[in-house]
């Protein structure tokens, strides 16, 4: 569920602010992590 059902959460944190093309909330990096 992190995009393109990437199982890695470090891939998934990089290509989702890739992806984005936004800086990361705190609060969604939160999210993400968990």
């Amino acid at each position: 569920p992190w995009h393109r059902g990437q199982a890695s959460p470090t891939v998934a944190r990089t290509a989702g602010s890739r992806i984005r093309r936004q800086r990361p909330r705190a609060s969604e990096w939160r999210a993400i992590a968990q």
